[in-house]
């Protein structure tokens, strides 16, 4: 009988570690839903952008006005998705740590397999790195905004200032997409290797697309710092190279990764448990 408070304490125990495992899952599961709706979304922009130029130079002006408007806001639309996608990466990664704990595996000789405890900080790292990714997020939205409803006026010192702050934020947060993804890789593998678990999250190919994306926003936002700097001459054809990656490239890629991250963190539960 005096065993009996301990083992009630274990399953109690067990059992809130596996609650962090389902919600942490949970988490990244919504968070794939934001990032695939940006990837939606970056796509429907240019498709817009695409349609108000073939409208102004087919003599209706009025339904090019009306295109431009609606990438405008299409595109706030995707960068706003972006920092409450990384956010909830982010504490979907806190919780799915908090709840390693219970992920275990029993090898046929009868040894147990446990996650140590350098393979938990790297879920720790992630979403740090995604956190200040969702915070970059939330200034190059508010550039954006400035920049999309003329606050800042077309022209002027306070328009290329919210130029330069986007492109700025814009590239920093890719380098810690980059380091988000690269952790969060580092923590699934470490977590199948050490309890020869299923745990995939369905993440294969987030570094190749953070990569891709960090390379496509270097060459959309440098010649357009140059020319801020005031420099002459920028190529032209690294832009428009750019731009193909980030705005049609990149959002295809981020369809496919985020439906199959989003389908690989709801299943992760019931692979962990063999159900």
């Amino acid at each position: 009988m005096a065993t009996q408070p301990n083992d009630v304490r274990a399953a109690t125990a067990q059992a809130s570690a596996w609650f962090h495992v389902q919600r942490g899952a949970g988490l990244v599961a919504v968070g794939a839903v934001c990032w695939l709706a940006h990837s939606v979304l970056m796509l429907t922009g240019f498709f817009d952008v695409v349609a108000a130029i073939f409208a102004g130079t087919s003599g209706v002006p009025q339904a090019g006005t009306i295109g431009v408007a609606t990438a405008q806001a299409v595109y706030l639309g995707a960068i706003a998705a972006v920092p409450i996608a990384a956010f909830v990466l982010a504490f979907g990664m806190f919780s799915y740590r908090g709840g390693t704990t219970a992920v275990t595996r029993t090898s046929p000789a009868g040894a147990e397999h446990r996650i140590s405890e350098r393979t938990r900080s790297k879920a720790v790292t992630t979403g740090i790195a995604f956190l200040i990714y969702g915070a970059l997020g939330i200034v190059a939205s508010i550039a954006w905004l400035s920049l999309s409803t003329g606050a800042a006026g077309v022209t002027g010192d306070a328009a290329r200032t919210s130029l330069a702050v986007l492109s700025f934020a814009w590239i920093v947060a890719s380098v810690f997409l980059v380091i988000a993804a690269g952790m969060f890789t580092e923590f699934v593998r470490g977590v199948g290797f050490e309890t020869r678990s299923p745990t995939s999250f369905g993440i294969e190919g987030l570094v190749a697309y953070s990569s891709i994306n960090l390379l496509g926003v270097l060459l959309v936002t440098i010649p357009i710092l140059l020319l801020l700097g005031g420099a002459t001459g920028v190529p032209g054809m690294t832009f428009i190279i750019g731009i193909v990656l980030e705005f049609i490239a990149i959002p295809i890629f981020g369809i496919v990764l985020f439906s199959r991250m989003t389908w690989g963190a709801l299943r992760l539960p019931s692979l962990l448990t063999g159900r």
